[in-house]
């Protein structure tokens, strides 16, 4: 069985970790760790992708926080987790019926696309109901 708060913790640790290391290493050698793009790979790139990435990562942590804290005092969170399950059930059904249906944004629509988006949909809304 999975501890809820030790496995919540765990992997926000691991991406502040990811995103300190990622700075403090690409402050003393940059090469290290920007390793896409024909730029010049310079101190500057890595406080603008792993500094802002480590801004944006605390502010979404602590909003994130704050609105399952606040849906959890309040019984929301299992309604809107059991409402987009039911969501992404309806749109797997009615998409692997007619996938046009359901699938407005690309070109040709395919079952297996339906499958792709909803059941991955229905996967992650599932795992995170499961964990809060």
């Amino acid at each position: 069985m999975i501890r809820r708060e030790g496995f919540l913790s765990g992997s926000i640790s691991f991406l502040f970790l990811f995103f300190i290391l990622g700075l403090i290493i690409g402050l003393i050698k940059p090469k290290l760790v920007i390793r896409w793009g024909t730029e010049e790979k310079t101190r500057k790139e890595v406080l603008k992708y792993y500094g802002l990435g480590l801004l944006l990562y605390s502010f979404l942590y602590g909003i994130v926080r704050a609105y399952i804290k606040f849906f959890k005092e309040h019984g929301l969170l299992e309604a809107l987790l059991n409402f987009s399950c039911l969501f992404f059930i309806l749109g797997l059904i009615v998409g692997l019926i007619k996938p046009n249906l359901v699938i407005r944004w690309r070109e040709r629509k395919t079952r297996g696309q339906v499958l792709k988006y909803y059941g991955i949909g229905l996967i992650l809304s599932s795992f995170l109901d499961m964990l809060f």
